[in-house]
Order: structure tokens, then C-alpha cells, then sequence
């Protein structure tokens, strides 16, 4: 399912695929899509907009329950709806799927749906629309529609006192179906206590005014799939219309016997995605996904390359895209970066999109790409700006095709893109697949009909940015966007990004050097840092990679080999067996040439670098390196190379098989990597091993209320020439380690932490004063930055360590904080403020305290408490 309640947020410091999408998690968690929508301007809302998320249904599958359906609904579409002459609206299901179950039949009470006021909220404004507006009046098992009847016109669903209340587009409502248990009180209820909405949740009972749960009605969209035949990679919609002057749907046994009527004219609504059609569940892949390379730049530089970027992504990852309304990709420079040249103007007649040829990642071998040479382009870089905006046109479930045999599902393709590389590495990359009919282009061009290749080279301005010796790293961050307003015909200041997808990935680009100096040879030691139960018996940490600038094993061999070992700090010891000697094979870790690679290729051996001790109880990995460094690199007439801070040779662990496997696969494809993917059978790609790091921290000395630790699980890489019995001793203590060898290890080789901060209080009640929120630091932790945000809006609320809620929102509110240290490590923690809106401000200041009481006492009824007179109720 493509929906998820409860993912965890993932926090990065600098790795490659640092960007493991914590904001698409948050995303599928709002299942229910209204912490999103609220960031939509009233004015994009025309007609009825129907947004479910697709599911996926299983080949062979009889049942299948489908995923909500959320409606949001201009003000004026349904003014001509009354008891005489209702409005129907029909949800018509794909052929050969049905009903399972019956919700309600001729001469059954119906199902009273739950309006809210959608936005924007007018001061004073009532919903006091009647609770039978809007009713589900037929759900029929072994019928292929659902019915809704609009029985009061929505001009009469508001009221604001002393005026008239707001119509055309600048009001909007929304109910929803599809509902499982508790999912519409948690949808409208918050509404229903503001009295923004006619009803606290769905139901039958017309009594239903509080929160008595026993009256909710779930209306989970059960469908009866015995009958279906279709094929995997079917993209499955439902067909919705708006229909007047419909006869015998609440009456009529057979629907064969319903007149249906008409369509409302001017009211014309898209089909919607409803279910993608799998063989088997798709894997936990991201839907987004970017590798990045980096360069070193000065500090303070005015016009610098960065590294590349390539953009990673499945079939179902932009499916909202329209050539009137596409998906846009902001790529944008953190730490303050700007863009120093212009490549696209939007604004410019003499300036063209750089239309990015898009590639087979991943697919059956006799695919072929059906792409359009503009359904992925950058159509604004400008000097000065922080973003690169790419509009995508069509959804990538129409760029492929398979003319034979069996067809593709979600989790068989995934497409890739590239940009920040010149237009002759791009021809290079791009021209073999574009002449096998896996690319749509030869390469990036901004001249679709020639081919031309374009430079899109990333250029940057790092004069007003913050990176430094401490925080050295320029990271972008790619998100998606729908709806949006001014990208391509706006300047910068007026852009209306629209609708967040939750689709975010980010890598870094380039590191500054902010001494002069050479760059610092040795093992670069990144590390993706998870957080973590302290006292966890097997907790997940993040990812490991190693890149290596210099010579810095020239002597290894199958004979003399050089071990690696990785230990754990903190008494923290390995959870699970992943290679025991004597007993597992192996797992060889693919790896990779970075930076200024073309022309030249990876030669190291498939078993130069593996990973030959990883037992359960004890405190290290060892990786064995079997091949000289200084042959690990051939040049352009086959020379031996070592590598340098320009060719770097990476390794990562800490991954699921297949997230290696999208790791390498293109690398290993194209020279540049001796694996597909970390694996004990070369060249991994039908079998990639699973790598993921656990931990047993119940003796460890995380938690940072037992001791001043700054909370972190680090590592400590050492290497070892000599060493005996790291394949074969029965235990770790057994292992005699050889020769230290003189290298560096530099960087963040930390993969866990435990929370860096937390809210105080978490749950905040409004008394008569205005209520101070702060952050709680864990000990030692030097904090650089503070963001709080509102949940439910993605509104920034504040940016220092303490914030006052002053004046008090008109209701309750969820809120997040992320705090971030000098190191580049964060966390995200959520809090609760719970707020009555029926407090009183008699003297009008602005705030609810002490002198609205003394303002209240000389007429205090006997039966009222002051807790009453207060934001809530506490006791």
C-alpha cells in the first residue's frame, strides 16, 4: 500500500542517500490529506477535486478494501442542490470490480457525510448546513456505484453574522468516504468543535452531536474483485459525475432500473487513481531517491561547480502530473547557496527549457521508453536563486512499454535523470540507452529536435552561505510540488510552491575548504544517524559509507590482506550474524568510482573489499581488502590509477539488498562500479545482501540522563596489516590484529543517536496566561538552529529555543520542533497545545487571563465553575 500511518523520520548528516524521503513518510501518514491541503490557496479550487491516494491490488486477489476518498467542493457547485430537486453524485467503479458489501439499501437509513469548511475560515463564520446535506443513499453489494444525494444547496451550508456569507471560489468544503473506524471523527471532529462542520464524524444517527464513537459509521470501500482480470501494472480509476434529474436511486432493487439523469453542465471532474495492479506487494522502496557526487570548492566563493545530481524515481511517484498542471521538482541549495548563472529564464522569449533525457534505472529487458521528449524539464535556473525547478507533464506510468510477455509493475521500473554535468557527459550516459529505446533523449538538450546536449552544469555562489570548517557540507534537497503558481511565469518573490507531495530526497554536492589548503587525504567516514531507543535490544542505526582520495593500500594482496576493523563505542555490541566465521559465506561490497570518472573505469576485483566477520555479541565489523589501491582505477589507455581527491573509490553498508542494488546497478553498468551490489554471489544483481546495521544498546551508555555523552553511537575505523584469526577465531577476543597502518579517518563515522532535544511541556494546556513552550537539550548537545512548525499548516511558528503562543490559536494545535547541532545532526519531536475556542476575552486585549475573571465576577452564575471561564477544562 502506498499509504502508511506511522513511518519513522530519518535524520542525515552526509551521506549520498541521506534523503530517505522523512517528509514523503509524514506525508503518507496524513492519510487523510488535510495537514497538506490546508497549504492551498482558496483560489486553485475549481469544481470538485477528489484526491485518493492509489492502493495496490494483488494479482489473484479476491477482496480488496480500497483507499479513502476525500472530496473538496467550491462553494457555488452545489447552489442548485434542494429536497425537490436533489444532486447526485456517482462514484462509478472499473469494470468487473463490485461492492462486497452492502452500506445502505432501498429502505435503509442512509449515511449522513460530515461537511466541513474547507477555507479559508472568515471570523464568526457557522457551518449550520442541515445533517442530511449530504448522505450516502445507495452502497450495494455486487453493484459497481455508490450514490450521494445533495439535498440542500450549499449557499445555505454557512453563516456569518452581520454579513453575507462568502461565495464563488473563496469558500470550500469537504467530506469524505472510504472511511475505516475512527478515520472520519479524526478528519471532521476537530472541525465539528469550532463549528465548522454539520456533524462530528459519518453516521446514521441523527443524534450524533459529541463524541459518542459508538454512533460513527465506517464506510471502508470493500470491493468484491472475483470477477476481475486485469493485468499487473493496470492503473485502475474510478469515474465520478456529478448527475441532476436521477430517478429510482433510493428506490429502485436493480440499478438497471435507475434513470440516472444527467450531468450537471460546467462540472466536469478527472477520473481518479484508485489502484495500481501488482503481482506481488511492491517493495519498501522510495518513491524518490537522488545520488549526488561532490567537489571541493573555497569557501566563500563566487561562482564554483558543484557535483552532479541524479534523480531516481518509480512509476507511481508523480502520477498527480498533467501538461496543464504538472508536477514541479524544486532542487534547492541549503546553507544559504544561490545559483551564479542563468540557464533557464521563464521569463526570457530568448531563453529555453532544458529538456532532461530520462532513462531506464530499472526494467524488464524488453521495455522501451514511450516518453515524450518534454515530460521531464528544467524550466527555471536562474542566477541569484536558490532553486532549480523541473516540471515533470505526464506521470511516469505512461513512459514505458512492454510490446510482449509479462507487463510491469511498480516496483520493476524505476526511471533516473540526471543534472549538474555538461552536455558531452550527458550524450555519454544517455546516447547508449536513447539508441536501445531506454532513454527518451540522446542526452540533456534544450533543442528536442536536434539534440543538441546542453550544459547543465551546477554553479554556485557560496559568498553569503554558512558552510564552514565545522559545517562544511552543501547539501540540495529535492522535493515535489503540485498546483503550483509563478515557476514558469513569475519572478522568485511571487512563487506559490502549491501542494507538497511529501516526495523529498537530499545529497550533498560539494564541501568547502576553508583554508587554502589541499584537501585532507584518507577515509572520508560518512554516516546516515538514526535515532534510536537508548536501552533497545535490536535498534536499527543508519548506514555506513567510506570513500578513500588516497593510495592508501598498496600492499594488500590475497596474501597479505588488510583488514578494516569498525568498532562500536559506547559498550554497544552487533545484534545480528550477518558473517561468521567458518559457518557464512562472505559479502562482497560493491565499489564505486566518484567525481571526474569519464573516460575512466573501475578495476577492482568483484572480492577486493569485503565484509568477513559480522558476529552477534560482539563489538566490530571487519571488512578484508584483497587488491592494491594503486590498481583500483584504470585510465584512458588502461594505466593503473590509484585513487585522488578527484577520483574518489567509495563503499556503503548499512542498506536493504535492494536499495544497494539501486546504489550500483547504473554504476556497474557503465564501468564505474566492480559490483551491482553488495553481495556473496557476484555481481549481485539477482542476489544483493541485506547489510542493515542492529545494534543491542541495553549495556550501552547512550542515554544522555546517565551520563554527560552527548548521545551519540559513533564508530572508530582502524586498519590492520598482519592480522590472524579474523576469519576463523571463535571469538573476537581470540583475533591477534597485526600492524596498525598509518591513515586517516576523518569525517562523522557516528550511526546513531538518541534524541538530541525534546519539548517541555509536550502536551500543553492553556490556563490564564499565554503559554511558553521550550526546548529541552540533552546534555553537551550545542544546538545551532531551532524550527517550529504547525502541523497542520507547515506554517513556521518560531526559531528560538523558547516560543509563547500569544494570542492563543482559535483551537488546538499539533506542532513539531527540529533541532540542529554544529555537527549537522537533528531531531524532530511533536507537541499537543489543547485550547478551548469558547474562551472568553471580555476586555478585548487580546489574551484570556486574570482581568477577564475580575471582569466577570460581579454577574458569576451559581452554576458555573471558574474552570469554565478559563481556555479548558483541566479537571
Amino acid at each position: 500500500m502506498l499509504t502508511h500511518r506511522e513511518q519513522k523520520q530519518r535524520t542525515t548528516t552526509n551521506a549520498a542517500h541521506s534523503g530517505q524521503n522523512a517528509e514523503h513518510r509524514d506525508r503518507r501518514a496524513c492519510r487523510l490529506l488535510l495537514c497538506a491541503l490546508w497549504l492551498l490557496p482558496a483560489h486553485l479550487w475549481s469544481g470538485i477535486q477528489i484526491f485518493p491516494e492509489p492502493a495496490e491490488i494483488l494479482l489473484g486477489e479476491t477482496e480488496f478494501t480500497g483507499p479513502s476518498i476525500n472530496l473538496f467542493i467550491d462553494g457555488p457547485e452545489l447552489g442548485q442542490a434542494s429536497e425537490e430537486s436533489p444532486l447526485y453524485l456517482r462514484f462509478q467503479l472499473p469494470d468487473q470490480v463490485f461492492l462486497k458489501e452492502t452500506l445502505v439499501a432501498p429502505g435503509q437509513d442512509p449515511v449522513r457525510l460530515a461537511l466541513s469548511v474547507f477555507g479559508p475560515i472568515f471570523p464568526d463564520l457557522r457551518m449550520i448546513a442541515p445533517t442530511e446535506s449530504a448522505m450516502i443513499v445507495r452502497w450495494i453489494a455486487g453493484e459497481r456505484a455508490i450514490w450521494v444525494r445533495f439535498s440542500v444547496s450549499s449557499d445555505l451550508w454557512v453563516e456569518i453574522p452581520d454579513g453575507e456569507p462568502p461565495t464563488g471560489n473563496s469558500l470550500a468544503f469537504s467530506l469524505g468516504l472510504g472511511l475505516e473506524e475512527l478515520e472520519s471523527y479524526e478528519m471532521t471532529f476537530p472541525f465539528f468543535q469550532n463549528g465548522w462542520a454539520n456533524l462530528p464524524f459519518n453516521t446514521r444517527d441523527v443524534r450524533a452531536a459529541g463524541e459518542d464513537l459508538s454512533r460513527e459509521t465506517p464506510t471502508p470501500l470493500v470491493l468484491d474483485l472475483s470477477q476481475f482480470s486485469g493485468e499487473e501494472g493496470e492503473l485502475l480509476f474510478l469515474d465520478v459525475d456529478l448527475l441532476r434529474d436521477s430517478e429510482g436511486v433510493e428506490t429502485e432493487p436493480k440499478p438497471g432500473d435507475i434513470d440516472e439523469g444527467s450531468e450537471v453542465e460546467d462540472v466536469f471532474i478527472e477520473p481518479v487513481p484508485l489502484a495500481v495492479v501488482l503481482s506481488e506487494p511492491s517493495q519498501e522502496q522510495e518513491p524518490l531517491f537522488i545520488q549526488t557526487t561532490s567537489t571541493v570548492l573555497e569557501k566563500g566563493t563566487a561562482c564554483g561547480q558543484a557535483g552532479s545530481v541524479d534523480i531516481n524515481f518509480d512509476r507511481i511517484a508523480f502520477f498527480e502530473a498533467t501538461p496543464e498542471e504538472p508536477v514541479y521538482l524544486r532542487i534547492n541549495l541549503e546553507s544559504g547557496a544561490l545559483l551564479c548563472e542563468t540557464l533557464v529564464d521563464p521569463l526570457n522569449p530568448e531563453s529555453h527549457p532544458i529538456h532532461l533525457a530520462v532513462g531506464l534505472d530499472r526494467a524488464p529487458d524488453n521495455a522501451f521508453m514511450t516518453s515524450q521528449p518534454d515530460d521531464m524539464s528544467i524550466v527555471r535556473w536562474k542566477e541569484g536563486e536558490s532553486a532549480i525547478w523541473v516540471a515533470i507533464r505526464r506521470p511516469p506510468f505512461d513512459w514505458v512499454h512492454v510490446p510482449e510477455g509479462k507487463p510491469v509493475g511498480r516496483d520493476q521500473v524505476r526511471f533516473f535523470a540526471q543534472l549538474g554535468l555538461s552536455g558531452s557527459d550527458s550524450l555519454a550516459r544517455m546516447q547508449p540507452l536513447f539508441q536501445q529505446n531506454r532513454a527518451n533523449l540522446p542526452a540533456n538538450t534544450n533543442d528536442p529536435e536536434i539534440h543538441t546536449p546542453t550544459d547543465s552544469l551546477l554553479q554556485v555562489d557560496l559568498r553569503e552561505s554558512s558552510l564552514s570548517s565545522v559545517l562544511p557540507d552543501l547539501y540540495v534537497q529535492v522535493q515535489g510540488w503540485h498546483l503550483s503558481l509563478g515557476v514558469e511565469d513569475g519572478p522568485n518573490d511571487i512563487i506559490d510552491p502549491g501542494f507538497f507531495l511529501g516526495l523529498t530526497a537530499t545529497g550533498p554536492v560539494a564541501t568547502v575548504n576553508d583554508n587554502g589548503e589541499e584537501p585532507t587525504r584518507g577515509v572520508l567516514v560518512t554516516s546516515l544517524i538514526q535515532q534510536v531507543d537508548e536501552t533497545g535490544r535490536c535498534e536499527e542505526t543508519g548506514n555506513y559509507t567510506m570513500e578513500v582520495n588516497d593510495d592508501l593500500f598498496p600492499q594488500a594482496s590475497t596474501v597479505t590482506p588488510i583488514y578494516l576493523r569498525l568498532a562500536l563505542g559506547s559498550d554497544a555490541v552487533l545484534c545480528d550474524s550477518l558473517v561468521m566465521p567458518g559457518v557464512s559465506e562472505p559479502i562482497h561490497l560493491a565499489m564505486r568510482l566518484r567525481g571526474e570518472r569519464l573516460g575512466l573505469r573501475l578495476n577492482a576485483a568483484s572480492d577486493a573489499l569485503s565484509v568477513v566477520r559480522w558476529v552477534a555479541g560482539e563489538r566490530a565489523i571487519w571488512l578484508r581488502v584483497t587488491q592494491s589501491s594503486s590498481n583500483w582505477i584504470l585510465g584512458n589507455a588502461d594505466e593503473p590509477l590509484a585513487p585522488t581527491p578527484d577520483t574518489p573509490v567509495t563503499w556503503s553498508f548499512g542498506f536493504a539488498g535492494d536499495t544497494s542494488l539501486l546504489q550500483n546497478e547504473n554504476d556497474y553498468i557503465n564501468g564505474w562500479a566492480n559490483l551491482a551490489a553488495n553481495t556473496r554471489i557476484p555481481p549481485g544483481i539477482d542476489v544483493p545482501a541485506d547489510t542493515r546495521i542492529t545494534v543491542d544498546l541495553l549495556e550501552a551508555s547512550m542515554d544522555t540522563r546517565r551520563s554527560n555523552w552527548d548521545g551519540l553511537l559513533s564508530t572508530d575505523p582502524l586498519a590492520y596489516f598482519g592480522s590472524v584469526g579474523v576469519e576463523t577465531a571463535p571469538s573476537e577476543d581470540d583475533i591477534v590484529r597485526g600492524a596498525q597502518q598509518t591513515m586517516r579517518f576523518f569525517g562523522f563515522p557516528e550511526v546513531a543517536q538518541g534524541l538530541l532535544g525534546a519539548i517541555s511541556p509536550e502536551v500543553a494546556v492553556q490556563g490564564i496566561e499565554p503559554v511558553e513552550i521550550t526546548a529541552r537539550i540533552a546534555q553537551d548537545i550545542d544546538p545551532v538552529s531551532f524550527r517550529w512548525e504547525d502541523m497542520e499548516t507547515g506554517a513556521l511558528i518560531g526559531l528560538q529555543r523558547t516560543i509563547i503562543w500569544d494570542p492563543i490559536p482559535p483551537r488546538d494545535r499539533i506542532y513539531r520542533l527540529t533541532v540542529r547541532d554544529r555537527r549537522g545532526r537533528s531531531t524532530t519531536v511533536t507537541g499537543i497545545l489543547l485550547v478551548n475556542p469558547d474562551g472568553v476575552d471580555l476586555n478585548e486585549d487580546g489574551v484570556n487571563d486574570i482581568r477577564d475573571l475580575h471582569l466577570t465576577l460581579p454577574s458569576w452564575p451559581e452554576e458555573q465553575s471558574v474552570l469554565d471561564m478559563l481556555r479548558i477544562r483541566i479537571e
